[in-house]
């Protein structure tokens, strides 16, 4: 009974929770502060679909949260993308938070395509599975979001992602709904080793969140990550492995009151 009152309380805290911010899924966007809605990589099929504009590989890859190092607090995330000549970027997605009594679930279909050299767009369409134990089952519900990705010159991004644009309610009550949030961020990379990222995230039920990250590269193999989050003020860290076609990333986070969470994820890129 000690333990289930504990966890009952963070349960329902992160209930609220995983329809309010948007956290980076991918431990590269979560070591910097979670500002990943300008990265085109794997976990662009979560972060920012239309960022898969500007991949041309299959890619896979698999990420590991543990939410303050309780394992009931678990999220796992599951991506994988296809390109397809003269079509676009076709993505799939599956995220799961929780445990068997207490679980929120999302499968995610994308599509994107590159418009041009500098401009790409993305749509998606998620269902969403929330299970609450045996006294109030399941919901499940559906939600669309939509973005956008500009890259001007070489070093140079601009993207933005509206997350629940159709502002789905989770349960039969209208007043509870996922959170539509809008996210706007860019990042700039600087002789190719150091990489700068921001982002600007604001909500129709929250305040606003600022995030900032660097990415350093001391040599190809190797990058070094560091950020911030605003909400609330929370320093992040990590590493990337980058071997041939193999990406591992590690990433901390540091909460001010319910302490830390590690994220691992792994990523293929397929073909040459």
């Amino acid at each position: 009974m000690k333990k289930t009152l504990p966890l009952l309380f963070l349960l329902l805290f992160f209930s609220g929770k995983i329809f309010s911010q948007y956290e980076a899924i991918g431990a590269r966007g979560s070591a910097m502060g979670d500002a990943s809605v300008p990265f085109t990589d794997t976990w662009a099929v979560f972060n920012n679909p239309s960022a898969l504009g500007f991949t041309d590989k299959i890619q896979l890859g698999f990420s590991y949260k543990n939410n303050f190092l309780i394992k009931e607090l678990s999220q796992y995330s599951l991506g994988f993308s296809l390109p397809i000549k003269k079509v676009g970027v076709l993505g799939f997605g599956i995220d799961r938070f929780g445990y068997s009594e207490f679980s929120s679930n999302k499968f995610g279909l994308s599509y994107s395509r590159k418009f041009g050299k500098i401009f790409s767009l993305g749509a998606q369409v998620n269902l969403h599975w929330l299970h609450i134990g045996d006294i109030y089952g399941d919901k499940v519900t559906a939600s669309g979001s939509i973005s956008f990705l500009i890259k001007p010159i070489k070093n140079w991004i601009i993207a933005a992602n509206v997350y629940n644009i159709t502002a789905t309610p989770i349960s039969f009550d209208a007043r509870d709904r996922i959170n539509t949030i809008f996210r706007l961020g860019t990042c700039y990379t600087i002789a190719e080793k150091l990489l700068v990222s921001i982002e600007g995230e604001a909500s129709l039920q929250y305040d606003p969140t600022f995030k900032a990250g660097l990415e350093y590269k001391p040599i190809e193999l190797l990058a070094i990550r560091a950020g911030i989050n605003t909400y609330p003020m929370s320093p992040t860290f990590g590493f990337g492995i980058n071997y041939k076609k193999i990406l591992f990333d590690f990433a901390g986070k540091w909460h001010p009151v319910l302490g830390f969470s590690p994220i691992a994820s792994l990523a293929y890129s397929f073909g040459k």
